[in-house]
């Protein structure tokens, strides 16, 4: 099987490309990695089809085509309501086009319709594969058994199988042969059977220079290196499906994923899990990804649903957990995890983590992961100074509260308008990684110590006529100008749990 990227392909909106000769027997093949709307394709000016829009690889075969015709290709937006966008276009940043490319793909008469499935249950591989070709065709797989899988040790062999008509090979697959192991352990995870806390980084999937989170290989293992030199050991892509090559390099790079799926401000109905299956089929190979959330901070979440996709997590991912929603303590209608998102202000930390043990006190015993929280804004260098003891005293006085719990820090880049990043908006990290030691010292339990914040630089001067209040009070609101700015503090919805204090957003 032949395989090579179309010209200038990536995060094209619309292109032509004239496809090569073929030989007797040879069929040729659409690759598209992603789509980020609805691709029309046409054979010399003919349309025979559209696909998309998908986060996930689509193959479609050019049964018409026999060499030398001219294929072209129109990308329009994503329909109107279309549940899957994620949260990118909410800042501004929705993949574009054809955002990881397009490819041409020639193989003999057999052919596969998609990658092949493949799932480990007690040290045998279970392998599904849809084909097509003459009755002559064969399938053979090359396997061995299963690496087992670690951070420590991210070992990842590889499974090859392949199509074969009339005795010669066709078409094949390569796909990763790696177990991972995470469990849960009352309120402990486990992960390859040692403790795994979680000290987690939050990805929004912002590469605003490309047109879709999808950085070459060395560049994201640049950035992953960066993050572990910091104390991360997690990477959570919140609200979108990384592609398959970025989940290869964090295959080889040890740094576990939590995969968030992009269902935002959508219902999580029936008649979705046709969806989440093609997600797992992409994602599901991969060891790194051991957690996955269904959505994010929803409340329409229907429970026969959620239960049908943790079903197919099961079947399709094993030896690893999932809680069909991310955001607030008991409400999942799945759940192998607590899961919250308190963003506090460091005076009202102290107080949410009392309220917090109170809550899970009469909760079943569970692993507890903020899977958002502690975000800072940091835009020079007292700012960044002023957000690592902010995050340094929410993160240790968690543990001390709650030894066994994980965290994701919010995040991993300056996003347009909320500059809380660990990097701005160019990739430039803020910190160096000494400043972060505290974090790497974490991953261990609890600090022996307390530790003291330093002291906050001195305040700045101030222009003639502006000054500073500490409070916000009736005869303070009566001397402001028409027009002020101020900040107004949201509360928790009536009778429901959420992060109990005042919410800053």
């Amino acid at each position: 099987m032949d395989r090579w990227p179309v010209p200038d392909s990536r995060g094209a909106v619309a292109l032509a490309v004239e496809l090569p000769p073929l030989g007797d027997g040879e069929r040729l093949h659409l690759e598209l990695p992603a789509v980020a709307g609805i691709c029309r394709l046409r054979l010399d000016g003919a349309e025979i089809g559209q696909v998309g829009p998908s986060w996930t690889p689509l193959r479609v075969p050019l049964d018409e085509a026999r060499g030398g015709e001219r294929l072209e290709l129109e990308v329009a937006p994503p329909p109107a309501g279309w549940p899957f966008a994620g949260f990118l276009p909410e800042v501004g940043a929705a993949p574009r086009g054809l955002w990881q490319g397009a490819f041409l793909a020639r193989t003999g008469p057999a052919f596969f319709f998609a990658r092949p499935r493949l799932r480990w249950r007690r040290g045998e591989a279970e392998l599904d594969a849809v084909w097509d070709g003459p009755d002559d065709t064969e399938l053979a797989v090359d396997a061995g058994e299963p690496v087992p899988w670690s951070p420590a040790e991210p070992r990842c062999g590889r499974i090859t199988v392949r199509l074969l008509a009339g005795g010669r090979e066709s078409d094949r697959a390569v796909l990763p042969a790696a177990a991972r192991a995470l469990r849960a352990d009352g309120e402990r995870l486990l992960l390859g059977g040692e403790p795994f806390r979680v000290r987690g980084l939050l990805h929004w999937g912002l590469y605003p220079e490309l047109p879709g989170p999808d950085p070459e290989p060395d560049d994201l293992r640049r950035e992953l290196r960066e993050m572990r030199a910091r104390g991360f050991n997690l990477l959570k892509c919140c609200l979108w499906i990384p592609p398959e090559r970025f989940l290869a390099v964090c295959d080889e790079e040890g740094m576990p994923v939590w995969l968030e799926y992009p269902l935002w401000n959508r219902p999580l109905g029936r008649g979705l899990a046709p969806a989440y299956e093609e997600f797992l089929a992409h994602d599901a190979p991969h060891p790194c990804v051991v957690l996955r959330t269904f959505t994010c901070e929803n409340d329409q979440r229907d429970a026969r649903a959620a239960r049908e996709i943790a079903g197919l997590v099961r079947e399709l991912a094993p030896g690893t957990l999932c809680a069909d929603n991310s955001g607030w303590l008991g409400h999942a209608h799945v759940a192998d995890f607590d899961d919250e998102h308190p963003y506090l202000h460091p005076a009202q930390w102290p107080w949410y983590l009392e309220r917090l043990r109170a809550a899970r006190a009469a909760r079943p015993r569970r692993p507890l992961l903020l899977g958002e929280t502690m975000a800072a804004d940091a835009v020079d260098e007292d700012s960044a100074r002023l957000a690592r003891a902010v995050r340094r005293d929410q993160a240790e006085r968690l543990v001390r509260a709650f030894p066994e719990a994980g965290y994701v820090i919010c995040g991993a880049r300056d996003a347009p308008r909320a500059p809380l990043g660990l990097q701005d908006a160019a990739g430039r990290w803020k910190d160096p990684p000494e400043e972060w030691s505290w974090q790497v010292e974490l991953a261990g339990g609890p600090p022996a110590a307390p530790w003291r914040p330093p002291e906050p630089p001195p305040a700045p001067d101030l222009p003639p006529g502006v000054e500073v209040s500490e409070v916000l009070d009736a005869p303070t609101l009566a001397r402001l100008r028409a027009g002020a700015r101020v900040l107004h503090p949201a509360g928790p919805r009536h009778d429901s749990w959420r992060t109990p204090e005042w919410l800053f957003w």
